[in-house]
């Protein structure tokens, strides 16, 4: 499963709508749906905020996205 999808089930878990996880990591609403849909990933530090947002673990969040996974090390 890939890490916008789990995101995605995190933050309907906790009632939150993409516009209030983006206020809550101060980022964009368009930036949450841009992750929810494979379009971009978010860096480290807006990742580790959501994590600790919708309490997920960033290893739970990162583990199976090899699509992540293979971006990231290409940087």
């Amino acid at each position: 499963m890939e890490i916008g999808e789990k995101i995605k089930i995190a933050r309907n878990n906790k009632g939150f709508t993409q516009e209030e996880l983006a206020n809550q990591v101060n980022i964009s609403r368009t930036a949450v749906s841009n992750c929810k849909n494979g379009r971009n990933y978010p860096d480290l530090k807006t990742l580790i905020q959501i994590s600790d947002t919708l309490n997920i673990s960033i290893d739970k969040l990162l583990k199976d996205d090899s699509e992540f996974i293979k971006n990231r090390i290409r940087q």
